[in-house]
Order: structure tokens, then C-alpha cells, then sequence
């Protein structure tokens, strides 16, 4: 019994800590918190390279590209793929050269590109489409008439009732 409550204290102080340091990004709990705050840091300047080296690239290559590391003068960068890889590649030097007059890249002499990532695709933007009113006229109906499912052809019945406004 008395294993059983020191368990279940300790479980809760640990969900304590853990709640604690996800609350307030990593700032709380001596002991704990330096690696999770480093790694929240490193997270956010990964993130912000990132934006940086995209706005130089081309718009179709950008979001196809990922800061994975910045050493020294070395900078390596991850490709969605092969083929966006060996575009990259193909626009180094320029980068190079652009990336040299920020602040964040001065020292970069090498620029590495390494294909795949482990991120998540960004979600795609579905374009957008004007949307009518209604449909042409007697196009639901005409469609209707051509369905030999009864329950489909209700349907697309009523939907041709409501657009009308019978």
C-alpha cells in the first residue's frame, strides 16, 4: 500500500513538472528546464534561418527547403526530395553570395544539401474557387433525369428544388 502512494506521488509531481514546463516554454524548474529551454531556442532559431533562406530562393523552390544546421561556416539545408535537392544544389553559389551579406551568415563559406526531412509538409492552400449561386438552369434536373439509382436521383432532385427556391 504504501509503495502504491509513494508511486502515485511521484507520478504526480512528475505530471506537475512536466505540465509546468510546457506552460511556460521551458523557464520553470532548475534541474529540468535548461535542456528544454536550449532545445525550445534552438527549435525557434532553426525555424527563423529557415524564413531567411527561403525568402532568397526561388517561390517554387522555397517551401522545399529546411535549415537542418548552422556550424561554423557551414551551413546544411534539407530537400524535400532528390529532385528539389539537385535544384538546390544548382543555386548554392547565388545563395552563398546573398546569404554572406546577413548578419546570421556571414561566415558561411560551405553550404551542404542533404535530401529529406523529417517535418511535416506544410498543408497545401487549395485554391480558391468562385462559388455561383445556383446552378444552371435545369442542369441539376437534366442530370437527374439520366440517374436510374432512385435514392441518388431524390436527391439530386431536391438539391435542384433548393437551388431553385420551389
Amino acid at each position: 500500500m504504501q509503495a502504491g502512494g509513494c508511486m502515485r506521488a511521484k507520478t504526480t509531481l512528475a505530471r506537475r513538472r512536466i505540465d509546468g514546463l510546457l506552460r511556460d516554454g521551458g523557464r520553470g524548474y532548475r534541474s529540468g528546464a535548461q535542456p528544454l529551454h536550449r532545445l525550445l531556442r534552438k527549435g525557434q532559431q532553426m525555424q527563423s534561418l529557415t524564413e531567411q533562406v527561403r525568402a532568397l530562393l526561388p517561390p517554387q523552390l522555397a517551401p522545399h527547403c529546411t535549415v537542418a544546421d548552422l556550424a561554423g561556416d557551414r551551413l546544411t539545408l534539407h530537400a524535400d526530395n532528390a529532385s528539389f535537392a539537385t535544384r538546390l544544389q544548382f543555386e548554392t553559389p547565388k545563395l552563398r553570395v546573398r546569404l554572406q551579406k546577413l548578419s546570421d551568415f556571414a561566415e558561411i563559406t560551405d553550404i551542404r544539401v542533404h535530401t529529406g526531412t523529417q517535418r511535416l509538409p506544410e498543408p497545401r492552400r487549395l485554391p480558391q474557387v468562385a462559388l455561383r449561386r445556383r446552378p444552371p438552369s435545369g442542369l441539376l434536373r437534366r442530370l437527374a433525369e439520366g440517374i436510374s439509382d432512385e435514392g441518388l436521383r431524390a436527391s439530386i432532385e431536391r438539391l435542384d428544388r433548393d437551388a431553385r427556391g420551389d
